[in-house]
């Protein structure tokens, strides 16, 4: 395949993964999401949220719906750009998960939750490997653990990755171990937090250790705005700049349900 055609086609594909985060974000409000740390915190039941996040590596779409209280669904899709290290071109992985919260402090400023689902994230993964739906399931513990008095909140992310990526013709299922930490500092700039994380796999299936540092902005509580810049420990190829906005919606998914939840 020509050089000509191949941007043509990414080009497209661009195009069309666009027009798909407008339409979706004309009809419901936007989450984004480029951390690969996650806290504890699910949606007030009702609440429905969107990410969208435009990166180096990959875009992505995910919205959220609480449809049961402490619970918290997800499903989305991420465009992955081309990468000559997994031998792939431009492609989407299906993105579905499941978050339960487990237990929350009496000052709603930490605690624990369970998520598990499938469609990981590409730090997770070995660099030759292309990524493929369906064929990745995980399962994490988010817990988040504030210090001096909120300034600082500590989120960990243990868990487990089991993989068959490598074609379709690979029957052969592989685990790791993922972790995951991200520190956010408060107090700090006005409404914004100062946002570090590591992440990375130990086990058969091997990634090296990355990392990302930036801003939220945080100028009203249905709203971040996230920008961030990450790279790999090994000097490959990282998640390089990211853009993301989360938004959320009221709770219009259960009736009765308290409108005043932010």
């Amino acid at each position: 395949m020509s050089n000509g055609i191949r941007k043509k086609i990414k080009y497209s594909n661009f195009v069309i993964f666009i027009a798909v985060l407008l339409n979706l974000v004309t009809a419901n409000s936007l989450r984004a999401q480029q951390w690969n740390t996650d806290n504890y915190i699910t949606m007030p039941y009702g609440v429905g949220t969107f990410c969208i996040t435009v990166g180096e590596r990959n875009a992505l779409i995910l919205p959220s719906f609480s449809l049961a209280p402490k619970w918290e669904f997800f499903i989305g899709a991420s465009l992955l750009w081309e990468d000559k290290d997994r031998e792939a071109d431009d492609h989407f992985q299906t993105i579905i998960y499941a978050k339960r919260m487990l237990y929350e402090s009496k000052n709603k400023t930490g605690g624990i939750a369970i998520t598990a689902g499938t469609g990981g994230f590409p730090g997770y993964h070995q660099r030759e490997r292309k990524i493929e739906s369906f064929r990745n399931y995980y399962i994490y513990f988010p817990g988040t653990i504030p210090f001096f008095n909120n300034m600082i909140s500590w989120d960990l992310n243990p868990g487990v990755i089991v993989d068959q990526q490598g074609g379709s013709d690979n029957d052969q299922w592989e685990w790791s171990f993922t972790y995951s930490t991200r520190v956010a500092i408060y107090r700090v700039i006005p409404k914004t937090a100062i946002v570090g994380e590591v992440y990375g796999t130990v086990g058969q299936i091997e990634s090296s250790p990355e990392y990302n540092v930036g801003l939220r902005w945080e100028p009203y509580e249905q709203l971040n705005v996230s920008l961030s810049w990450g790279d790999s420990f090994d000097g490959s190829r990282g998640p390089g700049f990211q853009l993301g906005i989360l938004l959320y919606t009221p709770p219009f998914m259960c009736k009765g349900c308290k409108k005043d939840v932010f």
